[in-house]
Order: structure tokens, then C-alpha cells, then sequence
């Protein structure tokens, strides 16, 4: 029973960071979202859909660092690591991103027909504003876990949450 405990506790203490990252972030693009449709009298998906999705990306992530093919760039500079990783997680987002417009649009028109509207109801020119703010929060996020993953794990954020050094 303890050692189930002890697993717990490190998902948990591991999941805390990207969380609250995707959560701080999926929230910045609702707000985006809202204040670009707001002069088309269109209700935007709101918190739940952005914490739900903050969730979803954070585990997505955590489960993806522990798949062998996303860390084959770990030898080469940061540089191609924080790329690749954002690459393939942007993808994710992506899918989930379709998969979010898709929805409400299977619910009103069913079957095949929601794809054809979904093609010519969606305003892609937010969809991708949308999209590039979510690939710049991810390639920040990645470059400040390859940075601690590089330093130590623990390092990055002992620099931006430690103690303070003290002044002599």
C-alpha cells in the first residue's frame, strides 16, 4: 500500500508544473477567444472547456516525455529538442482543437454533415490565432523543461521559486 502511495504522490508532484503552466495558458486563449468573437454576438466554449483541455495537454505531455521516439533528439542542442517536442505536441493540440469545434457541431447536424460545416463554419483565421498562441506557450514550455531536465531536474525551478540568495 505504500509503495501505491509513493507512486501517487510522484504523478502528482510531476503533474503540478505542467498543470498549472496549461491551465494559466489555456485560460489566456479562452479569454482571446472571448474578446475575438465577442463583436459577433458568438458565445465562446468557456472555463471548463480550457481547464478540461489544460488537464488533458499536461497528462498528454507527462505521458509523451516517457515515449522513447520523443526524447531521440536528447544527444543534439536544446535548440532541436524544444522544436521536436513542440512539434509533436502541437500536433496533439491540434487534433484536440478539432476534435473541441467538432463536437457541438456532431450534436447539431450529426454524422458527415458536421464535417462539412465544419469546414465552412469555423473561423479559421481565430482558429490559427488560437493555434499560435498555444504553440508559443508550448515551445516555452518545453524549453524551460529542457532547461531544467538539462541543469537538473529541479534546477529551473529552484531559480525562479527558491529562496532568494542573501546580500552580503
Amino acid at each position: 500500500m505504500k509503495k501505491t502511495a509513493q507512486v501517487v504522490k510522484h504523478e502528482l508532484q510531476e503533474a503540478i508544473v505542467p498543470t498549472i503552466f496549461f491551465f494559466i495558458s489555456f485560460h489566456i486563449v479562452a479569454v482571446t477567444k472571448a474578446l475575438m468573437l465577442k463583436g459577433y454576438g458568438v458565445t465562446p466554449t468557456g472555463v471548463a472547456v480550457a481547464t478540461v483541455g489544460a488537464l488533458t495537454v499536461a497528462k498528454a505531455a507527462l505521458i509523451a516525455d516517457k515515449l522513447p521516439f520523443l526524447n531521440r533528439l536528447s544527444g543534439l542542442p536544446l535548440v532541436f529538442t524544444v522544436l521536436w517536442k513542440t512539434a509533436i505536441y502541437a500536433v496533439l493540440v491540434l487534433v484536440f482543437r478539432c476534435i473541441e469545434e467538432l463536437v457541438p457541431l456532431l450534436s447539431k447536424y450529426g454524422g458527415l454533415g458536421a464535417i462539412d460545416h465544419f469546414v465552412s463554419e469555423v473561423s479559421w483565421p481565430h482558429f490559427w490565432a488560437l493555434q499560435i498562441w498555444l504553440i508559443v506557450a508550448l515551445i516555452l514550455y518545453n524549453t524551460v523543461s529542457e532547461l531544467d531536465r538539462h541543469f537538473g531536474e529541479g534546477s529551473v525551478r529552484k531559480a525562479l521559486l527558491g529562496t532568494p540568495a542573501v546580500k552580503r
